[in-house]
């Protein structure tokens, strides 16, 4: 949490909403990369090299769908996790507290 920048302890905290929105997002991201990096590791599509790399070879075009599918189910995964985010995380409201 960060604090407002007129804070002063006796009388003024508040505790700011969107940075906690944004550290949960990161999380998910982070999350969903992992997944993603991990089938790719795991993937059996080679990763052509050489003349095997230039765009009109068989092998370049399995690997540009192997990746273009990733990208995919990625974009899926972020969606269906900022969902249930959305559902399921815990009410959050900003606190202040005032002596006035």
């Amino acid at each position: 949490f960060e604090d407002d920048d007129n804070y002063n302890s006796k009388y003024y905290n508040t505790l700011k909403r969107r940075e906690v929105a944004s550290s949960v997002s990161d999380v998910i991201e982070s999350d969903v990369n992992e997944q993603i990096w991990e089938e790719f590791e795991d993937d059996p599509t080679p990763i052509p090299n050489g003349l095997a790399s230039l765009p009109w070879t068989s092998e370049y075009r399995a690997a540009s769908k192997a990746a273009a599918k990733r990208r995919e189910r990625r974009d899926k995964l972020m969606e269906r996790e900022e969902q249930f985010a959305k559902r399921n995380r815990p009410r959050i409201w900003e606190l202040t507290f005032e002596r006035v």
